[in-house]
């Protein structure tokens, strides 16, 4: 018996554009059984005819273009913005469906507000400056606006997810701890919250999380800009 489903050229690059770190999804088609490998493309495995069961199929690349630079703010601090990609990243590891409710509370450059909303879920970004909170209404968000990040306008089980990267500066952690309680008191039971935080203060967040009842389910290790982080999961 033969299996045949088809998914519209369109529909995967929608989907694809969501993802970081991708540079095209394949797309297999059959092949007829003198076809010749084509001529190369953006990847190497562009057009090759491959021998699987003794069945013939064409392989061809659904090139995704990435994401263009969201929502930085200029200066000479821009090159530690968060990549349109990480934010994608960040997004794509909470495994939440199209329309859930997600905060991010330190919005800051706007990068990962922008890419949160663009993945479909409806986010609300808030940040303590309020140069920051007037511009937050441009990046596509369902919420914005000024608020500390330790006593935030929601009622307990607001959102879905709590997705933020927290500052890193020495003379900032002490608010960040403090925030973490906050995000599981807005987060409803069962729901995700996702931190990328500076290896330096990796391990008093996840006690003070411990401390809110929270338990941690996954932990990415990443480098940025030279910069040991972490991207943790509850």
């Amino acid at each position: 018996a033969a299996v045949r489903f088809v998914i519209p050229e369109h529909e995967i690059a929608r989907l694809g554009a969501r993802l970081g770190y991708t540079l095209g999804i394949v797309r297999v088609s059959p092949a007829s059984p003198d076809a010749a490998p084509g001529p190369r493309g953006p990847f190497p495995w562009s057009r090759a005819v491959v021998h699987e069961a003794g069945a013939r199929v064409r392989l061809t690349p659904v090139v995704i273009p990435p994401a263009p630079p969201a929502g930085r703010a200029p200066g000479k601090n821009r090159r530690r913005g968060l990549s349109s990609l990480d934010a994608r990243f960040m997004a794509n590891v909470t495994g939440l469906e199209d329309g859930a409710f997600v905060l991010d509370p330190f919005a800051g450059r706007r990068t990962l507000g922008s890419a949160l909303a663009a993945r479909g879920l409806r986010t609300f970004a808030f940040d303590i400056d309020p140069k920051v909170a007037t511009d937050l209404g441009s990046i596509g968000v369902a919420g914005s606006g000024q608020s500390d990040a330790r006593d935030l306008p929601f009622e307990g089980g607001t959102f879905d997810a709590v997705i933020t990267e927290p500052p890193y500066r020495a003379f900032e952690r002490p608010a960040v701890l403090d925030s973490v309680a906050e995000f599981s008191r807005v987060t409803r039971a069962g729901g995700v919250i996702a931190l990328l935080v500076c290896e330096a203060m990796r391990m008093r967040v996840e006690e003070r999380a411990a401390l809110a009842g929270l338990e941690l389910s996954a932990r990415y290790d990443l480098v940025r800009h030279g910069l040991r982080v972490s991207l943790l999961v509850f």
